[in-house]
């Protein structure tokens, strides 16, 4: 008897200390009972330099001095030209790009569908200026010469299509090569007309007290809309912003994270046009902050996602692909190309 009572004991310790074991495999210490905290993701991050920047000016003063209120690290460069994001965006050297609407379209052609679009982020920034006290937006440009740039490109689709759908057969478009020439010509020349984009057209009136902005093309288009089904009705988009599909299927996460400081950015930027003005001017998009700061109402900066974005883009497409169907590369982009219900 002894020896079976000494044989159940051992097996009972035995026992005990297999339960043991397997609780303290299955249960962490409580030092480490936390999660870890996700790791932080690099995003890259361009625009151009102009309109289609200025929005962002917030979120980059962020980025910069307070990088720790972010959950993920952010480079940001400021672009001259579409033809310098481009091929690193194609790359994957860049993981969201800022770009004319027409551009972005094109890319994702090129791409053959790597591209999502998540946010307008500029409407129209093209107006009419000059000294003449007549005009008085398109209605008045009947059998006058107006200078602009942008031959065959969406300034042009965008003029063409106003003056057709206003049945203003009488007007001819003069197309320089930048909008300094168009500047200079208007600076010799008060009387004469021109189509400029913001902060072209702000600066000029600014510096020459005979010119003053004397129609937004916005105005006219959206005019247009008015006998337009609302379900229809389209924008004038200048900006939009792209953003890689792997990048977004991988770090949904910081797409997000993206999206809600843009937003806050953007309203930053239109409530607060004088400290928003300074931070322009660092960026390089506007050289003088007193400038800047009457330029930032006319660029008609927005956050526009979801439904409303994309339909929006679809009519501006299709005003686009009627004029030229290469500048958006050829037809318009298939649903998928809009990125819905992220923000």
């Amino acid at each position: 008897m002894r020896r079976i009572k000494y044989l159940l004991c051992a097996c009972i310790g035995a026992l005990l200390v297999l339960c043991l074991s397997a609780c303290s495999a299955t249960e962490k210490p409580a030092a480490n009972s936390s999660q870890a905290a996700p790791a932080a993701t690099d995003v890259r991050v361009a625009a151009l330099k102009g309109p289609t920047a200025m929005g962002l000016a917030g979120f980059i003063n962020k980025a910069e001095t307070n990088a720790s209120s972010l959950q993920n690290n952010y480079s940001f460069e400021v672009l001259g030209t579409a033809d310098e994001v481009l091929p690193r965006l194609i790359r994957g050297e860049l993981d969201f790009a800022l770009l004319p609407a027409n551009v972005a379209a094109l890319a994702n052609a090129k791409t053959e569908g790597e591209l999502r679009v998540v946010n307008i982020n500029t409407l129209g920034v093209l107006y009419l200026v000059s000294g003449d006290a007549n005009i008085q937006g398109l209605d008045s440009l009947q059998g006058k010469t107006v200078l602009m740039t942008g031959k065959g490109t969406t300034p042009e689709y965008v003029m063409n299509y106003l003056l057709q759908e206003k049945g203003l057969s009488d007007v001819t478009l003069e197309y320089k090569s930048e909008a300094s020439e168009v500047a200079a010509l208007l600076a010799s020349n008060p009387q004469a007309v021109a189509v400029l984009p913001q902060p072209y057209a702000t600066s000029v009136c600014v510096q020459n007290e005979s010119l003053h902005i004397c129609g937004s093309l916005t105005e006219e288009w959206d005019a247009l809309q008015e006998n337009t089904p609302e379900a229809q009705r389209s924008m004038m988009v200048t900006g939009v912003t792209v953003v890689r599909k792997a990048f977004l299927e991988e770090h949904p996460e910081a797409v997000t994270e993206f999206m809600a400081q843009q937003a806050e950015s953007v309203a930053f930027v239109n409530e607060n046009p004088d400290q928003a003005a300074e931070l322009i001017v660092g960026l390089g998009i506007v050289g003088n902050a007193a400038i800047a700061q009457q330029v930032i109402p006319y660029c008609n900066i927005v956050f526009i996602a979801d439904n409303q974005m994309k339909s929006a883009l679809e009519g501006y497409y299709q005003v686009l692909a009627s004029s030229n169907p290469a500048s958006i590369g050829g037809a318009l982009p298939a649903s998928e190309f809009y990125a819905l219900e992220l923000s």
